[in-house]
């Protein structure tokens, strides 16, 4: 099994929830691009989809399933594991988009955008985290190619 799941594999996955989540996202056009409404499985999308990009970096990297599995959906920890491995060498992660992503990591890690929970949570701007995927798979996608 180890060898058969391989990084260009992962990051084809994030790419194809990356534009499931961008399909679905609310077409109304808002006079702040940065207001722009999206519904939860949108988020849900885009957020899987980093999570599959930044783990198909850790497999090119060497790291084995029971490694990917141990880091679970904390994207996160993910990211810190990227950029312990050279992450910032192919894309600059900046303290905003990290403070985005550890926003965003409270509802996606503890599943509730899979599983109703009462009350509210806080989330970072939908377009934001867009951004930082489509930067993501694109920095990511000549690394893990040549890995396969």
């Amino acid at each position: 099994m180890e060898e058969r799941v391989k990084p260009f594999g992962l990051w084809r996955y994030g790419k194809e929830f990356l534009d499931a989540g961008e399909e679905i996202k609310d077409p109304r056009k808002p006079e702040n691009p940065l207001d722009h409404y999206a519904p939860t499985p949108a988020f849900y999308l885009v957020s899987h989809s980093i999570e599959l990009f930044l783990k198909s970096y850790l497999r090119g990297k060497k790291k084995n399933l029971k490694e990917l599995r141990n880091v679970g959906h904390n994207l996160v920890e993910a990211l810190t594991l990227c950029e312990e491995l050279g992450l910032n060498e192919l894309i600059e992660v900046n303290e905003e988009t990290k403070a985005e992503i550890e926003l965003l990591n409270q509802t996606y890690a503890s599943k509730d955008f899979e599983y109703f929970k009462q009350g509210y949570y806080e989330l970072p701007y939908y377009e934001r985290v867009c951004f930082f995927a489509e930067n993501l798979r694109d920095a990511t996608k000549d690394f893990v190619l040549s890995t396969t």
